[in-house]
């Protein structure tokens, strides 16, 4: 009995042994080790001031950096379906954005927009700036030359002032995203400035449209960034770094002669590069 007191007290003794040294070592670590900084975040640094968007008592967008000029749009397509041109000239726009077409992001055919014609001419006779943009899904220069002999047979007879535009984003109908997802980053990239380069050629302002993910995920940016930026992000401030010169900040607009929510854009130009008027 008094062999198993014994034995039971040298255990209690050993276990309180063990506590005191790691007290000990606790308390040392503690007071000895480096404390370490907390880590900041880096600052963003933004092409603009963003702080100079600010929407006015309609709603709209404005820029107020006085280096700049700044002019308000919609982009349209069969999607908003007839649109009744009379009243859209009554509302506060300076231009719109008129999808020409496209190549179907499965079959692969080659597309009018269904109100392409109605759309374009309807705005010019109501003195209305235009642009254009065409949805692309090809996978080579070879179809790409073919999208755009198409494209410029459908605005040579009109008087374009705003860019014409690149379009290429998956098609999220299709669980891969449509034919172009065999395409790689450069791929995408070569075919992009494939685009601009022939059009501008032909005397035509060019942009490239894309929200963040798609200009700097499947994009090389590096490789474009000197071009003119379509950039889609509907938010109440850009959250893109880097320049773009149209901002489709809104896909809520309301505006007379549509009957369906419009896109909502706002064009940003250095005073001495504006659009000739």
């Amino acid at each position: 009995m008094k062999r198993r007191k014994k034995i039971r007290n040298r255990i209690i003794l050993l276990l309180l042994g063990v506590l005191l040294l790691l007290c000990f070592l606790g308390i040392y670590v503690l007071f000895h080790s480096e404390k370490e900084e907390p880590v900041s975040e880096p600052e963003i640094v933004y092409y603009y001031n963003i702080d100079q968007f600010k929407k006015d008592e309609n709603g709209l967008m404005t820029f107020t950096d006085p280096d700049y000029m700044y002019t308000t749009g919609i982009d349209v397509s069969q999607f908003q379906h007839y649109i009744d041109w009379e009243q859209v000239a009554q509302e506060n726009l300076d231009f719109v954005m008129i999808r020409a077409g496209y190549r179907g992001a499965i079959e692969g055919l080659l597309h009018t927009d269904e109100y392409y014609e109605h759309n374009i001419q309807g705005a010019l006779d109501n003195n209305m700036k235009v642009g254009v943009y065409w949805y692309s899904t090809s996978l080579n220069t070879e179809e790409l030359d073919e999208e755009i002999d198409y494209l410029l047979e459908l605005i040579e007879p009109y008087d374009i002032s705003y860019p014409v535009v690149y379009d290429m984003e998956p098609y999220f109908q299709d669980e891969n995203g449509g034919r172009i997802h065999v395409l790689s980053v450069q791929e995408k990239t070569d075919l992009a400035n494939y685009f601009c380069d022939r059009l501008e050629e032909k005397g035509y302002k060019t942009m490239i449209y894309g929200n963040s993910d798609w200009l700097y995920n499947n994009l090389d940016f590096n490789q474009i960034r000197d071009r003119e930026i379509w950039y889609a992000a509907y938010q109440s401030k850009p959250s893109m770094i880097d320049r773009f010169t149209m901002w489709q900040y809104s896909n809520r607009g309301i505006i007379s002669g549509i009957d369906t929510d419009v896109d909502i854009n706002i064009y940003i130009q250095k005073k001495e590069d504006k659009v000739d008027e």
